[in-house]
């Protein structure tokens, strides 16, 4: 029997629709593989051209380093930062077989440290008035980065090629630095002060060489004195001109003046402890621990109040190298405002730290130095871990890269 010509016809459109569909499916995936991957490669392009002004603002701000062939480990932990979302895999430039889109944000890092001149690191363009100095206010820095774009479609892969190579290039102006040998503020209103104002750090227990960097960090374009030789030393006292202490906002123009001691004591020599703010039981217990075997005053008694002054026989200052026979003697008062025990923060982060700090009870100040490296860890502190402070007394940190 004949099947009507009507049923035959459906039939017949029904087999070609399927067969125009298995023609253009594999088309119509392949264009939106194509769509795809061209929004990838955009979003790299736009990604990697972000990661160059990062890099190049961050050398404009501080092309100090540079210029002292010593490189700035926050420019390269700044674009890593960046380049860690993008899919486009940084060249293998330190020759390990990996790359970062396998091993992460440390091979990433390791990988933009090894690259070759002039990728990756910034070149300076001398356009200011020395022209012996490409690195002062006015003169220009650019940093190129290179990226590997893998393709999703293979087809696209062998018309432009697989991987594709990407690269961005940013221009900036030197803004930072020095002029004439006098440093430039990168920040000249830190966090805290108003103006042309710039909070004082901390330089007491630092050698001479970080001494001046975090001075110059702060913002701070005065005169250091001594300003050069014996960078090995430790800072014993600071004193500023206006007068001032560590916290305080300051003109940036003001000057320092430290006086320094050679760390290295003898075998019958210990470093003379700092016991201000600590409990006088705690000052007790930390100068027979730091080795002296000389008297302290007073021996006993008074365990709660707050150490005010310390003097020692023969005179020595914090930090001074001074016999073990050392005696001291301390002033002190009653503290108003209770004692805590100080918890030690080294290795901690920034946030870490003041959260420690403050949990333990302490209602004083939180500051640390250099300012201006937010990523880094704690290195040393002024309060020690395990003594017992006046909860009132201020908590000051040195920081230094993971």
């Amino acid at each position: 029997m004949k099947l009507p010509i009507s049923t035959r016809s459906r039939g017949a459109s029904r087999g070609q629709a399927l067969v125009e569909m298995a023609i253009m499916l594999p088309i119509l995936i392949l264009l939106l593989l194509l769509a795809v991957d061209m929004g990838r490669v955009f979003f790299g392009w736009i990604a990697i051209n972000n990661a160059t002004r990062i890099g190049a603002n961050e050398a404009a701000k501080n092309p100090t380093p540079w210029s002292q062939g010593l490189p700035d480990d926050l420019f390269y932990e700044r674009m890593a930062h960046d380049l860690e979302s993008i899919d486009c895999s940084i060249p293998d430039y330190d020759a390990d077989g990996r790359t970062s889109d396998t091993n992460g944000y440390a091979e990433l890092l390791q990988d933009l440290k090894a690259a070759p001149t002039p990728v990756v690191q910034p070149q300076f363009i001398n356009n200011a008035d020395d022209p012996n100095d490409p690195y002062e206010v006015g003169d220009e820095v650019t940093v190129n980065i290179d990226c590997n774009f893998g393709f999703l479609t293979p087809l696209v892969g062998n018309i432009v090629g697989d991987p594709l190579k990407i690269s961005a290039t940013s221009t900036f102006m030197v803004f930072g630095g020095e002029i004439a040998g006098i440093p430039v503020p990168p920040d000249p209103v830190p966090a805290g002060c108003i103006g042309t104002d710039a909070e004082v750090p901390n330089l007491v227990g630092s050698t001479l060489v970080d001494a001046r960097n975090l001075w110059t960090a702060a913002g701070f374009t005065g005169t250091f004195n001594p300003a050069s030789g014996t960078d090995t030393d430790i800072v014993l006292t600071q004193t500023t001109s206006p007068s001032s202490s560590a916290g305080d906002c300051l003109i940036y123009t003001a000057n320092v003046t430290v006086t320094h001691k050679d760390p290295t004591c003898g075998p019958t020599e210990a470093p003379v402890p700092n016991l201000v703010s600590l409990t006088v039981a705690s000052a007790r217990s930390l100068w027979s621990s730091s080795g002296f075997s000389g008297g302290f005053t007073p021996l006993t008694g008074s365990d709660s109040d707050i150490v005010t002054g310390q003097a020692t026989n023969p005179v020595k200052a914090v930090g001074e190298c001074a016999p073990l026979t050392t005696q001291v003697n301390v002033s002190h008062t009653t503290s108003s405002g209770g004692t805590c025990t100080m918890v030690q923060v080294l290795g901690y982060t920034i946030a870490q730290a003041q959260g420690a700090y403050t949990t333990q009870g302490f209602t004083g100040s939180f500051s640390y130095n250099p300012t201006n490296k937010p990523t880094w860890v704690v290195k040393n502190q002024n309060l020690i871990g395990g003594q017992t402070y006046a909860c009132t007394a201020s908590l000051q940190v040195q920081l230094e890269k993971p």
